[in-house]
């Protein structure tokens, strides 16, 4: 036997007692052969071995060829969409750029402000949500998800989210000394926010809630002008908002503003008895074309009558 690194060879008369792993003496082999005996259980254990080595793994992966990784593209050179870039404003631009300047501030003796969540003080916050459990409670209770007080604050603090405020005059916007949510304290609101529905830019009305004594009076109407103006202002393609059919009031209401059932709104389901259940909501739209002639005859009309009576003009529904 002789070893040469790692490597032994063995010298065999074809008499000597063979592994039969190694040479069958049957085959008629000459009389000395040699034979190669140990590098072949030694090499599979030294690769597995090696293959936990960190450097062969090194030197393997520096022999591959590897894709170059793509360089990310500098954010300050991407181009933002119409809506990133307008709900990135601060609200006071907001305002500045969207809200017409012949938007009265007052609505039927009532202070309206253009906000944000993050402005609204706590008492008001709570306000807000008193008023959408007062007028429609009941219509949520009756949806396929119910009313749930946590899922609605979720949606209203959202950042992009816009409110319009009705306040009593002569009352700011600043913390009130109620922090119960007292719904008095607010006349109305509308929300809104400028985003997309379906591959289309829109304004969406998100919530429109008026005190009782208000309703019918033209105030929804109003708000509902004021927010298709700075839509247009913006450039969306269209106004959308969800209503609840069981409201059969304000499904009434919108149709007569102009609002239509929108191509998206979900379908009837068939079950198998043959029963059919409708959704409990229904997404009415309104395209730009349509409203931005609204703020030309009011801005129109604004115009045609003394600075002295504007706050008088009639309402109309």
């Amino acid at each position: 036997m002789v070893e040469w690194g790692e490597i032994e060879l063995t010298c065999h008369s074809w008499r000597a007692p063979l592994d039969a792993n190694v040479v069958n003496p049957n085959q008629g082999f000459s009389p000395v052969h040699l034979v190669h005996a140990m590098p072949a259980p030694k090499r599979p254990t030294r690769r597995l071995a090696d293959l936990t080595d960190k450097s062969s793994i090194s030197i393997s992966k520096s022999k591959s060829k590897s894709k170059r990784p793509k360089r990310p593209l500098n954010p300050q050179t991407q181009e933002k969409s119409l809506i990133q870039r307008v709900n990135a404003l601060p609200l006071p631009q907001f305002s500045a750029n969207y809200l017409p300047q012949s938007t009265a501030s007052t609505i039927a003796d009532l202070q309206l402000t253009l906000t944000s969540w993050a402005q609204i003080p706590a008492s008001l916050r709570e306000a807000c949500v008193a008023l959408i459990e007062l007028t429609s409670g009941s219509h949520y209770q009756a949806s396929e998800k119910g009313w749930s007080r946590s899922r609605k604050l979720r949606e209203m603090r959202h950042p992009a989210m816009k409110y319009l405020l009705l306040r009593p005059l002569p009352l700011p916007l600043t913390e009130g000394r109620d922090e119960t949510g007292d719904p008095d304290q607010i006349a109305g609101f509308l929300s809104f926010m400028i985003t997309e529905e379906d591959g289309c830019e829109v304004v969406y009305c998100y919530e429109l809630h008026l005190q009782p004594k208000l309703q019918g009076n033209g105030v929804g109407k109003r708000m509902m002008e004021v927010m298709e103006m700075i839509g247009d202002g913006v450039g969306v393609e269209k106004a959308m908002l969800t209503v609840f059919r069981s409201n059969e009031r304000a499904v009434k209401a919108y149709g007569s503003w102009g609002y239509r059932t929108d191509e998206f709104t979900p379908e009837a389901r068939k079950f198998r008895d043959g029963t059919v259940k409708e959704p409990s909501y229904v997404i009415l739209s309104k395209d730009r074309w349509e409203f931005a002639k609204v703020e030309r005859t009011h801005e129109q009309k604004n115009a045609d009558v003394p600075s002295a009576d504007k706050e008088d003009l009639p309402e109309n529904e």
